[in-house]
């Protein structure tokens, strides 16, 4: 009424509607009594009079009844609604995820009295979907241990999936199916109890992501399932072909590199798990070329499989020719793999210490003296007038003492100019290259400074950055004093009229030579 344009600003003119409305109600309210009041009603369930508010209630509790005799009775106000509040909703996906992570513990693992563990206990500890077995906590899909309705309901599901076109149909569509008859489950508790169908199956049952196999089900898993439940699809696998000897030849390689995260022998656990072990690799990894073929080959079966069966028991056995000795060769494929990533730090770690000529032990990690000593440098460096990057390079060389993979791994992407998940080879081939550039910068940077302090001491210095054919080095910097070079004076001009009837270059590479000659000897 406040928004008629009519009467804005005449509250008088306003009020006489309103008390209009409110007469015209009582006198539809009125006939409506009394229509009813003298009126059968013929309905399915027979001839019914609406005489008093009584028997209304009493008709619509039957009429519920026959049209959702399948529903599931919950004693919960907090999550049985079609529109549960802000608070139930957070509760809602917290109890999800603890369904996820913790279905192994006693009360999904809950302390204290939140509102999660009290959905808990009355939709899925009382229902018997989740409970202790011979001192295991777990799911079940057993209609013996199930409440009669679960138990319908779980069939009702499963008789969704496989009667739809290739055994696969939407979250959304199946929640659209428990919300109607003759379930009319709320839209409250119906993620919940899905949920709950897919962990208690989870040997028949596979989730895809908008066509991507869903092999963990993470936080991201429980958003998008609540949020955009028309983006995951579930297939059922009905009477899987197992072959024992395949399935137990890669579950026992999985075991061999810890990523078996089930003891399960269920292909569908297997082939999950031979799935997550590729795409947690790092994203390097899972491009790269820069290993064998058989291994390239085989993360590149797994990272284009759509189905997991197929995968397990045809795709990954056709790389070998001996089953018997599968479990051997795809255990050194799948190490090749996962030791590839750290393999590459190392050596990028290994040029970088070569480079800016740091001692390292018998682990070729950095002694403590030369630590100590890099960290001296590198304030010398942020000290001096130079460049940005090699700025940034000296920050990078910093972080060696608290995190020395982070610290290789800025470094590479300073260099490359990319993200750790945007790398590729080629950004590998580049980092080994400019590292040893970038090192040079840094060593130069310090014989500059060096050479600074000397003039304003009045001393003279002799810096000597040098690289040999045979890849020695000699990286010195050092001040002599006056009174040195005069007791040295007859020495020097030795040298000198050997040195005369050479190039200045071809001087100054023998004197270099000599200096990684007597620094080899310890001089």
């Amino acid at each position: 009424m406040k928004k008629l344009d009519s009467v804005q600003g005449d509250k008088i003119a306003r009020r006489e509607i309103e008390s209009h409305q409110h007469r015209v109600a009582e006198v539809l309210s009125e006939s409506l009594n009394s229509i009813l009041y003298n009126t059968d009603l013929h309905t399915v369930l027979g001839v019914v009079n609406l005489a008093n508010y009584n028997n209304a209630c009493r008709f619509a509790s039957q009429l519920a009844e026959h049209l959702y005799p399948k529903t599931i009775h919950i004693i919960n106000e907090l999550i049985n609604k079609n529109k549960v509040s802000a608070n139930i909703t957070h509760a809602r996906k917290v109890l999800m995820q603890s369904m996820v992570d913790h279905g192994d513990k006693a009360d999904l693992d809950f302390t204290g009295t939140p509102p999660e563990l009290c959905i808990y206990r009355s939709l899925l500890l009382a229902k018997g979907v989740h409970g202790q077995c011979d001192d295991i906590y777990s799911y079940t899909a057993d209609g013996e241990k199930l409440d009669k309705q679960i138990a319908y309901l779980y069939e009702f599901i499963k008789d969704s999936i496989i009667n739809s076109k290739d055994h696969s149909i939407s979250v959304s569509k199946i929640l659209d199916l428990l919300s109607a008859a003759p379930i009319g489950l709320k839209k409250g508790p119906a993620p919940i109890l899905l949920l709950s169908f897919i962990l208690s199956h989870n040997g028949q049952i596979t989730v895809y992501d908008m066509g991507y196999l869903i092999v963990s089900y993470d936080i991201s898993f429980i958003e998008t399932f609540l949020a955009y439940p028309e983006n995951l699809t579930i297939k059922w696998y009905r009477n899987i072909d197992n072959n024992d000897s395949i399935v137990r030849n890669i579950k026992k390689a999985l075991e061999n590199i810890g990523a078996s995260r089930s003891d399960s022998l269920e292909p569908l656990f297997v082939a999950r798990d031979l799935v997550n072990f590729i795409f947690k690799l790092p994203a390097l990894t899972q491009s790269t070329n820069m290993v064998s073929k058989e291994a390239v080959r085989l993360k590149t079966k797994i990272k284009n499989a759509v189905d997991p069966i197929d995968l397990l028991l045809k795709q990954v056995p056709e790389l070998y020719t001996d089953i018997d000795i599968t479990d051997k060769r795809l255990t050194e494929a799948l190490v090749e793999l996962k030791s590839f990533y750290p393999n590459t730090i190392k050596t990028i770690e290994k040029i970088l210490y070569k480079s800016l000529d740091l001692e390292v032990d018998s682990e070729g990690k950095l002694t403590d003296s030369a630590l100590s000593s890099l960290l001296d440098r590198v304030e010398i460096v942020k000290n001096n007038k130079t460049t940005d990057r090699l700025v940034q390079f000296s920050v990078r060389l910093e972080m060696i003492k608290g995190n020395t993979q982070a610290a290789i791994e800025g470094i590479i992407s300073l260099i490359c100019e990319k993200a750790q998940k945007d790398w590729v080879d080629s950004s590998i081939y580049l980092v080994i290259q400019e590292v040893q550039q970038l090192s040079y910068d840094f060593r130069r940077s310090e014989c500059f400074y060096n050479l600074d302090v000397a003039k304003k001491n009045n001393r003279y210095l002799v810096s000597v950055i040098f690289n040999t054919r045979n890849n020695g080095e000699l990286l010195s910097s050092f001040d002599v004093d006056q009174t040195k070079l005069d007791e040295s004076q007859d020495e020097i001009n030795k040298i000198i009229n050997i040195l005369k009837s050479k190039d200045r270059e071809t001087a100054l590479a023998i004197l270099s030579e000599i200096g990684i000659r007597l620094d080899k000897d310890g001089h």
